[in-house]
């Protein structure tokens, strides 16, 4: 497939699950020594943009689904887990580690940030702070409503419903 031909001789590993769907105008970008691992009947759809850095780690399992337009940056690892679905015109910059559980619908519009800038020295103008990585995690049967903001270090735990708009600095608890 497409996919595998482009990636032949950069000692990137793909794993392809059955049924995999890729939708038109959607670009998957893995760098070298990277690797992506799609399960059973992941969907992909239009104008959707997956970008896996060198070294770094992407894991969609079974039935997820990525919606139109919906970007996750790969930096470090990001992990979805089955049945999960990542709503249109998302964002997942996930240069530090993003954990999706199962069964998490994301809204549209979402947006999940796994770093932040290093404040501790006052004396920097902010475009030379260096970024800090930190997790983000998502429990199972998460609802994060429309144009939500998950920000690094952040924790949900599972059944949590987190309503459209939000800014989320802190840990929630299920």
């Amino acid at each position: 497939n497409r996919l595998s031909s482009a990636l032949r001789g950069n000692d990137s590993a793909v794993e392809m699950g059955r049924r995999v769907r890729f939708a038109r105008a959607c670009e998957v970008k893995v760098e070298k020594n990277a690797s992506i691992r799609f399960g059973d009947d992941v969907k992909l759809r239009s104008g959707c943009i997956l970008q896996v850095a060198k070294g770094a780690r992407l894991e969609l399992s079974e039935s997820v689904e990525v919606r139109n337009y919906a970007i996750i940056e790969c930096g470090g690892k990001v992990s979805v887990g089955k049945r999960s679905v990542i709503g249109a015109y998302n964002w997942l910059q996930g240069s530090g580690e993003i954990e999706i559980g199962e069964d998490v619908i994301i809204g549209p519009g979402v947006r999940i940030i796994s770093t932040t800038h290093d404040l501790s020295d006052p004396g920097l103008v902010f475009a030379a702070l260096p970024l800090i990585n930190k997790s983000v995690r998502i429990g199972s049967n998460v609802w994060i409503g429309a144009n939500a903001v998950i920000l690094a270090g952040v924790s949900i735990g599972n059944d949590v419903v987190v309503g459209a708009a939000a800014l989320v600095t802190r840990d929630l608890e299920g």
